[in-house]
């Protein structure tokens, strides 16, 4: 934990805001609000990649699972499909021509970017990687990744969150 003017700056850790609260770590200091906004994972596997993301502060856990089948080589039937709570959201056919690209889903009433590049899978894959990259934004933004640049709905503006996988295919 880091302090800055007697107030909690930065909590790395896996100890929830009551149990903050609860210790007191030093008395009389008040406990900032504070949200997980990025996060970062890496996998390493045969095609089959599976995590949990919670898109936003009061909404609930949901199960990713990225799928990828037919990429032997040669193959012209590869398949992308992700799945949230069991429930396919996206399917990308024909991967080898749909390396890239992006798509939105709505999750928990939040407008969710899903975007993928798998290039590296098939054009570098001794040692390339697939990156998916799952990002909410608010219904104000009228592109993909556009900053919100008018002031007045500053105080509408919710911490959005971004989930960033990298993921490497164990070669065959």
């Amino acid at each position: 934990m880091v302090f800055l003017d007697s107030e909690l700056s930065l909590h790395l850790g896996d100890m929830d805001e009551e149990e903050i609260n609860g210790k007191r770590l030093i008395p009389g200091i008040p406990v900032v609000k504070f949200s997980l906004v990025s996060r970062n994972e890496s996998f390493s596997g045969s095609g089959l990649y599976s995590t949990k993301a919670q898109f936003s502060e009061n909404g609930t856990c949901h199960d990713i699972v990225i799928k990828c089948v037919g990429e032997e080589k040669g193959s012209k039937k590869s398949v992308l499909s992700v799945c949230i709570d069991k429930k396919i959201v996206i399917q990308v056919k024909r991967l080898q021509w749909n390396f890239r690209g992006n798509q939105s889903i709505f999750v928990d009433g939040l407008l969710v970017d899903m975007m993928w590049d798998v290039h590296d899978w098939f054009f570098n894959p001794s040692s390339g990687y697939g990156v998916f990259m799952f990002r909410t934004r608010s219904g104000l933004d009228s592109r993909l990744w556009l900053e919100e640049k008018n002031l007045e709905h500053k105080e509408q503006e919710r911490l959005g969150f971004s989930l960033l996988i990298c993921a490497c295919k164990n070669p065959d």
